[in-house]
């Protein structure tokens, strides 16, 4: 059975050396250590540094990079659509734009008074891209001119900036040099048998089928979903978690 232990433990649990000097993380907490608008950004920064002193090195899958680019487009975005809003922006909308934008910023507003990031959902993105015309007319931008302007050469380029700075390393499934980073072969239909198990998304299941074939001690996230499956889990595993959702989630559940 799996075990989650708070951050605020961390100096026990890592002074006790595991196995192995490399643990996973997750997706929420990169970008909760890169986003200081984030409920966990202290939380991530914090043991971030508790890493490094222990020297653990940090690995991530292709599902880390995937969805971290796609939180990085929303942000952008986000940021963009609500700079337009300004008097001071240097970008002519139409009155429907505006009125669009207007009905988003309320909900971001409202995000951000309850503690959560102000980044607009997929759907709302997709609401705001269908009132711009595609290319820039009499003046007003375009939404290909948006994203040229905003996204071009910027999202690989995050990724970049994040892995140097934490010295972050992936895991690419198609190399032949990452057998010594499995324990087990990685069987994509265990996958499948995690997300029957706890209901998982895939991309969850996918990293906790890396954690659980892999040289991996603990996994480091800011994410229920991936905690439960640790707990659930019957491998020997731990992950690490912010105090505050191990005090209010996870603390007294029974597997």
């Amino acid at each position: 059975m799996g075990t989650a232990i708070p951050f605020s433990e961390v100096d026990l649990f890592l002074k006790a050396p595991p196995d192995s000097r490399k643990c996973l993380v997750d997706s929420n907490f990169l970008i909760a250590l890169t986003e200081e608008h984030h409920p966990f950004n202290e939380d991530a920064q914090f043991l971030y540094e508790k890493l490094v002193d222990y020297k653990v090195n940090i690995y991530c899958t292709v599902t880390n990079r995937t969805e971290f680019i796609d939180f990085r487009r929303k942000m952008i975005i986000t940021e963009a659509l609500m700079e337009m809003l300004s008097p001071t922006s240097k970008w002519k909308i139409s009155a429907a734009v505006r009125k669009e934008l207007l009905s988003h910023k309320g909900w971001i507003d409202n995000q951000a008074k309850v503690d959560e990031l102000p980044v607009l959902t997929e759907k709302r993105i997709k609401e705001s891209k269908k009132s711009f015309l595609p290319k820039t007319q009499s003046g007003q931008i375009g939404w290909v001119e948006l994203c040229k302007e905003y996204l071009s050469g910027n999202l690989l380029e995050a990724w970049n900036v994040l892995e140097k700075a934490i010295q972050l390393n992936y895991i690419d499934m198609r190399s032949d040099e990452i057998g010594h980073l499995f324990d087990t072969p990685l069987e994509w239909e265990k996958m499948y048998s995690i997300a029957e198990d706890t209901g998982l998304g895939s991309s969850d299941a996918m990293l906790l089928n890396v954690l659980n074939s892999g040289v991996f001690s603990f996994i480091v996230s800011a994410d229920y979903d991936i905690a439960f499956g640790v707990l659930q889990n019957k491998k020997d595993k731990s992950v690490l978690v912010p105090d505050n959702l191990f005090r209010r989630h996870l603390k007294n559940l029974r597997f």
